[in-house]
């Protein structure tokens, strides 16, 4: 009688659980073809499909409740599931006020819906699962367009969309600022049946600079985009496959540029590699959060040194700086990432920083800027640089040539670590100031440019690189970052350590006067004592130190550079340097 009993509640319990089920299950589950955006930002789907139809691309799988709401949207292709929306409501609410994401069936974030009294989206929150904002959309309603902002975690708008709808309440036309200002944006239209983008146009400073034409296979899928300039002449194109974009190629100047795209298992970018006339320039990697959110793009070079920071932002293309074509970014390494000009070709000792504006400048650097600077140079090489010594060393110098020719703005970018070395290097670019004219055909006011100097490097011929005439080697393009301002503070073996605060290569006029602070550390006598030395000078006529107060001399010697040694009094063996260039009086720059 027990095990009847028994098996008589199992049996009970299981009916229960049945009719909960069924009570639960009046959801209707249809199929659609296109996924549409309404004025209330609130999808719209056409074209059903059989669930069963033999049909390829992207389908989507909609299921609603017995009142008609729509709970689930996942987004099917190949008969598999590339991700869902779960939909939560309030109580007997019948728009919804959150769902949940699943991407490759992985739970990636939760979307907190607001609503104006008309029930329209006012604003989306987006959270990771852990429940951290990544991002939110604040949308606000116009007698015809809506205004969709976007804005980071911490507040910072990211661009805003003013979107149109037509009579039947579906997007045709989506108006895309960028952060750089008003009048750049972009104008995307679509069809209002299909959801597709029709064409594409974008504005610069409110010029039409290139429009985009879309093309599709018969399954619906997006396998191309073509685009072209003001002119309407071709000049870049995008392809995909399975509806991710794969490549993206253009002609600049007739040499073909081209992107390579890579994706996770979630269909996300992973890595965009850029290539110029086949040879590699960068990569782009992206850092995201949980729920897919860009936290950044990073541009790594050629040994995976960081060239470039965008943050808050997916960045697929740069200009030919390294700027980002939209929005904001860190640079930390500029110049023609794709295009570099150099005296010897791309591995050459000079390249250039700046826009060229299609001017080629190889033979201005060949022939006027190398052979003035490599003549200056072996003259003032150091006696220590010359066998039987033979000290080694690179430095990097850049500066920029103003549209007469004359020298501005040059900076110690790596020290060689030698005093010597360093000031023969600075000596031959200031000895060849200033150069002839920039070329005729040249609109810019100036060219920025970064020059390598070997000191007896160890491998094989420089292929035209002002290498020290002392050895052949080989030339290689490594530069470095983020390196010391001044030559390398020296540490004796008591601790004791000095260091001068001021840039390396500072300029002051002749009859003038400069405070030079140097800090000793690791020794209660903080004194220094001061020497003063040049390659064109001697004692007074190199200037003189008073406290630490450096006097230039009143008359400019050749080259015009001095050195600015403090020694600590408590241990001569710790010292710091800093070279100092002497200019006419309101020359300074």
């Amino acid at each position: 009688m027990k095990c009847l009993l028994r098996l008589g509640i199992v049996v009970w319990l299981i009916c229960g659980a049945f009719l909960s089920a069924q009570s639960n299950s009046s959801s209707t589950l249809r199929n659609y073809r296109y996924r549409l955006s309404t004025r209330s930002q609130e999808s719209k789907f056409a074209n059903e499909i059989s669930p069963t139809a033999l049909v390829g691309g992207t389908r989507y799988e909609v299921e609603t409740d017995a009142r008609g709401r729509t709970t689930r949207v996942a987004v099917m292709r190949n008969d598999q599931k590339l991700s869902e929306i779960l939909y939560r409501f309030a109580t007997e609410a019948n728009l919804p006020s959150e769902y949940e994401s699943f991407v490759a069936g992985e739970k990636t974030g939760v979307v907190r819906i607001q609503r104006d009294e008309a029930g329209n989206r006012s604003r989306e929150d987006y959270f990771t699962v852990g429940g951290s904002l990544t991002r939110y959309e604040v949308y606000s309603y116009k007698l015809d367009p809506v205004e969709n902002a976007h804005y980071a975690a911490e507040g910072k708008k990211t661009g805003y969309d003013v979107l149109y709808y037509s009579a039947k309440d579906t997007l045709i036309r989506d108006t895309q600022y960028l952060s750089s200002g008003p009048l750049d944006y972009v104008e995307i239209e679509f069809d209002d049946g299909t959801g597709h983008k029709k064409s594409r146009q974008q504005f610069k400073h409110g010029e039409l600079s290139s429009t985009a034409s879309y093309t599709y296979n018969a399954d619906g899928d997006l396998v191309r985009t073509d685009v072209y300039d003001a002119n309407h002449n071709w000049y870049s194109a995008d392809e995909f496959n399975d509806n991710l974009r794969t490549k993206r190629i253009y002609q600049v100047k007739g040499e073909r540029r081209e992107l390579q795209y890579t994706y996770d298992e979630k269909r996300w970018l992973k890595e965009s590699a850029l290539y110029y006339k086949g040879v590699f320039v960068c990569r782009f990697v992206y850092e995201r959060l949980p729920d897919g959110t860009a936290k950044r793009t990073r541009a790594l070079g050629p040994n995976g040194e960081l060239w470039a920071e965008y943050p808050d932002m997916q960045i697929t293309d740069v200009k030919i700086n390294g700027e980002a074509l939209d929005g904001e970014s860190i640079i930390h390494k500029t110049g023609n990432w794709w295009n570099p000009q150099s005296a010897t070709g791309a591995n050459g000792p000079i390249e250039i920083l700046t826009d060229t504006m299609g001017v080629d400048f190889g033979p201005y650097l060949q022939q006027v800027v190398l052979a003035s600077v490599r003549k200056n140079w072996y003259n003032l090489i150091p006696d220590s640089a010359k066998a039987p010594i033979e000290k080694k060393g690179k430095v990097i110098i850049e500066f920029s040539i103003l549209k007469d020719g004359t020298v501005g703005g040059m900076k110690l970018v790596s020290t060689s670590g030698d005093v010597e070395l360093d000031r023969g290097a600075w000596g031959g670019i200031t000895a060849s100031n200033p150069f002839r004219p920039l070329p005729d055909e040249f609109g810019g006011q100036y060219v920025a440019m970064r020059f390598t100097f070997y000191y007896n490097p160890d491998k094989a011929d420089l292929a035209g690189a002002p290498a020290s005439p002392t050895k052949t080697s080989s030339n290689y393009y490594n530069p470095d970052s983020a390196l010391p301002a001044n030559p390398p503070k020296t540490s004796s073996k008591s601790g004791i350590t000095v260091s001068i605060s001021q840039p390396y290569g500072i300029e002051v006029p002749i009859g003038g006067s400069e405070i030079i602070v140097a800090t000793v550390t690791g020794s209660t006598n903080t004194a220094v004592k001061w020497s003063v030395t040049g390659s064109g000078c001697s004692g007074p006529a190199c200037g003189t130190m008073s406290g630490d107060l450096y006097l230039s001399p009143k008359v400019l010697p050749s080259p015009p550079l001095v050195m600015l040694t403090a020694t600590s009094q408590a241990d001569s063996t710790a010292s710091a340097s800093v070279m100092v260039q002497l200019v006419q009086p309101n020359a300074s720059r």
